[in-house]
C-alpha cells in the first residue's frame, strides 16, 4: 500500500513539474511577443512620429481597442513604405495591397474592379495634398479595409496579426 501511496506522488510530482515547464514557456513566448510588440511599436514611432495620435484616432473612430489600432496602422505603414514616403499609399501600393488581400479572402477581382476601388477608395477627401502626392491617408485607408474586408474589423488582435503575418508577410 505504501509502494501504491508513493508511485502515485511520484506520478503526481511529475505531472506538475510537466505543467511548471509548460507554464514557463508559455510565460516565456508571451514576454517574448510582448517585446517584439513594443520593438516594432519603437521602429515605428521612429519613421511616424504622429503614430500615437494615429492610434488614438483610430480607437475613436473604430472603436477598437488599442492593440487592434496599431496593428492596422502596422498594416498601413508596410503597405505604404515601398514608395518612400510611409505618410500615404499610393495607387501601386493600394493595388498590391488588394491584390494580396483578394488572394487571402479568396476573392476573384479583375483590373477593372481594382481600379474602381482605387476610385472610390481615393474619392474626394481621400487625397493627400502635401507635396502634391495622390494617395490615401491612414484613416481612409483603414476605412477602406474595414468596409471592403468586413471580416477584418470582426478579428481580435490575435487572428489580425496572424493573418498579416502570414497574407502580408508583416512580422
Amino acid at each position: 500500500m505504501a509502494n501504491k501511496i508513493a508511485e502515485i506522488g511520484s506520478e503526481i510530482r511529475g505531472f506538475l513539474d510537466a505543467q511548471k515547464k509548460k507554464t514557463k514557456n508559455l510565460e516565456d513566448a508571451q514576454n517574448g511577443f510582448e517585446q517584439a510588440s513594443e520593438d516594432s511599436k519603437k521602429a515605428l514611432s521612429a519613421t511616424n512620429p504622429a503614430l500615437p495620435k494615429d492610434i488614438a484616432v483610430l480607437r475613436k473612430r473604430f472603436a477598437i481597442d488599442e492593440s487592434a489600432a496599431e496593428v492596422l496602422c502596422y498594416l498601413f505603414y508596410k503597405t505604404a513604405e515601398s514608395s518612400g514616403d510611409a505618410n500615404i499609399v499610393t495607387k501601386a501600393e493600394f493595388m498590391t495591397f488588394l491584390s494580396k488581400a483578394s488572394e487571402a479572402f479568396e476573392m476573384k477581382m479583375d483590373d477593372a474592379q481594382m481600379k474602381r476601388l482605387w476610385t472610390d477608395a481615393a474619392g474626394s477627401g481621400g487625397m493627400h495634398a502635401m507635396k502634391g502626392k495622390d494617395g490615401l491617408t491612414l484613416q481612409r485607408f483603414v476605412s477602406f479595409v474595414y468596409t471592403t474586408f468586413p471580416s477584418i474589423s470582426l478579428m481580435n488582435v490575435w487572428e489580425l496579426r496572424r493573418f498579416m503575418t502570414k497574407h502580408f508577410q508583416v512580422q
